[in-house]
């Protein structure tokens, strides 16, 4: 290591995910397009994703030491190798909590039988992290992908969202694949965050580490 280089932290900011594909993601585009446009100037009051880190989040582990990580990927290894791939469809979108009194925006995946397989895959991955010590999600898992989240609007321009949110129709794409789970590490950033995949894990079996920090 140069002299003038950062010393390394001694944890990571770590989830579980899965990843959408680039027709996925286009549509996405269009759809959170569509909702900028019809909210004028308002949407500065929206902090909106960056659309090339959409994700699926299984399990969120917070600040972890890099230390425990082998450990980590052990576990999500050995709970997903045997599960199979499947595939998704997005399908409509909404807001957390409420049309009223919108404070996430989300595009919703559904697509039976890969629904199913989405719902036992975060299951796993949650019993197998819960093994090692992490807090159990308290909230019950409603899959999804976040496209924005409301900072500040006043009551008109949130009806005026949530309007916009009824009437968006999510362009049809194929269906997504979800052959990998990945380990990823998350970087807070001024920019905004920044992303590294840390391990990945091929549903159809077997493990690659991909990344390990020296």
């Amino acid at each position: 290591m140069h002299p003038s280089d950062p010393a390394p932290t001694s944890t990571w900011r770590l989830f579980v995910a899965v990843k959408l594909s680039p027709a996925a993601l286009a549509s996405l585009s269009t759809v959170a397009a569509t909702l900028r446009q019809g909210m004028g100037g308002a949407s500065r009051g929206v902090s909106w994703a960056n659309l090339e880190h959409l994700h699926v989040t299984l399990k969120f582990l917070g600040e972890v030491s890099r230390e425990a990580t082998p450990l980590i990927q052990a576990q999500i290894a050995a709970a997903t190798r045997d599960l199979p791939a499947f595939r998704l469809v997005l399908q409509g979108a909404g807001c957390f909590p409420s049309l009223a009194n919108p404070r996430v925006v989300w595009v919703g995946l559904g697509g039976d039988p890969g629904l199913r397989a989405l719902q036992t895959l975060q299951q796993v991955t949650e019993y197998a992290l819960v093994a090692l010590g992490f807090a159990p999600e308290q909230r019950p898992f409603q899959p999804h992908i976040t496209l924005g989240r409301v900072n500040q609007l006043r009551a008109p321009e949130k009806r005026a969202l949530g309007e916009a949110i009824k009437k968006v129709s999510v362009p049809a794409t194929p269906p997504i694949s979800i052959a990998v789970v990945y380990l990823m590490r998350s970087e807070l950033k001024p920019g905004g965050a920044l992303y590294t995949v840390v391990a990945q894990f091929p549903l159809e079996g077997g493990y690659r580490e991909i990344h390990q920090s020296v």
